[in-house]
């Protein structure tokens, strides 16, 4: 929907729709992360349900992103916040994919954008994240 209004040159609506769409699959994935990473770091039963998106969803989730982050990274002024939100958000993805040389990639783009922006909120997070999945990228 966001595509169709910035298509329009309606760039204000678009844009508020795909920082809207990018926090709520970043707030989601925040979560998944958290979670998995505290059952895994309390000695849980293996029978402990792990969270996590179904096939389709993770689909969804890297079409949707991947397409925002291209939107964001060609704009005639990229911001900074938005584009490390984004690819954090990518990030995350990867990781729970158990795909760690791509939430690395995503990452470490992440954490250039988010150094642009003081009191961004994200460095913190993005670091905890390559900390984990540094040692498992190939």
């Amino acid at each position: 929907m966001a595509d169709v209004f910035a298509r329009q040159d309606k760039t204000d609506v678009a844009d508020s729709l795909y920082t809207e769409v990018t926090r709520i699959w970043h707030s989601h994935l925040t979560w998944l992360f958290d979670e998995r990473a505290e059952i895994s770091s309390v000695s849980a039963s293996p029978a402990a349900p792990v969270p996590s998106l179904d096939e389709s969803q993770a689909a969804e989730a890297h079409q949707v992103l991947s397409a925002i982050l291209a939107v964001r990274e060609r704009a005639s002024h990229p911001e900074p916040a938005d584009i490390a939100r984004t690819a954090h958000a990518l990030a995350l993805l990867h990781s729970l994919d158990a795909d760690a040389g791509k939430a690395v990639m995503y990452g470490r783009k992440a954490l250039l954008s988010s150094q642009l922006v003081p009191d961004c909120g994200l460095t913190q997070p993005i670091e905890r994240l390559l900390q984990l999945a540094e040692p498992n990228a190939v």
